[in-house]
């Protein structure tokens, strides 16, 4: 299976184990020693040569889209 070079974090296992999501919604298990720099959830991974690394624009770009899809979406009560 050949890997795409964008993965999405959705998960951290045994903080050995990154599992990934890719563009196409393929689930890929990521050896954490693949991975330069601190990563969490919802952290949008990038290639770069041999390791992967967070691509920061693109996760924070992404987490504004979401963000914004949620928003309105419960109705908060006033007090």
């Amino acid at each position: 299976m050949e890997y795409k070079k964008e993965l999405i974090v959705d998960r951290i296992e045994e903080e050995l184990i990154v599992v990934c999501e890719d563009l196409q919604g393929n689930i890929i298990n990521v050896d954490r020693m693949q991975i330069e720099g601190q990563v969490k959830e919802g952290d949008i991974l990038i290639l770069k040569g041999e390791k992967y690394r967070v691509d920061e624009a693109s996760t924070e770009k992404r987490k504004r889209e979401i963000d914004a899809l949620v928003k309105g979406m419960w109705v908060e009560d006033e007090i």
